[in-house]
């Protein structure tokens, strides 16, 4: 559900569920991606959309907004990744000179803050993505830091 859910949170929150038949687990797995669905949405139909170049296991998007202060990163891991450690993934879409912190916010299990960085190392260089089990959707959020 976590992979389902945060999939959608990128959309319209479409799932195609009859919620009568989902478990009480589902069910708050669902009101957990329906409440950042609506934190982001803005953002994420209102933004500037750029797909990430990624490795064949991964399919990775980022929205960043029109003044380039926050971006939502979405990364699905389709299957497993060939090396131990996953691939860097560099952001596109921000503003080299500005910082941002970085957030892990979904799934809200794995939730953490991961650091504050420079547009330009993460634009060059990128996020190590953890190390997960295929069927995972992880998405970021970026601030900028003044």
């Amino acid at each position: 559900m976590h992979f389902r859910a945060g999939a959608a949170v990128f959309g319209h929150m479409g799932m195609e569920l009859d919620l009568s038949k989902e478990t009480e687990e589902d069910l708050k797995i669902l009101a957990s991606a329906i409440d950042l669905h609506k934190e982001t949405r803005l953002l994420i139909h209102g933004g500037n959309y750029h797909r990430l170049k990624s490795s064949d296991d991964i399919s990775a998007i980022s929205i960043v907004s029109n003044d380039r202060k926050e971006a939502v990163i979405q990364i699905l891991v389709l299957d497993t990744h060939p090396f131990t450690q996953p691939p860097l993934l560099a952001i596109s879409g921000l503003e080299a000179e500005k910082y941002y912190q970085v957030s892990l916010v979904w799934p809200h299990f794995m939730a953490k803050d991961c650091g504050r960085y420079s547009g330009a190392s993460l634009i060059g260089h990128g996020i190590q993505i953890p190390q997960t089990q295929p069927d995972y959707c992880l998405i970021y959020r970026l601030e900028e830091v003044v």
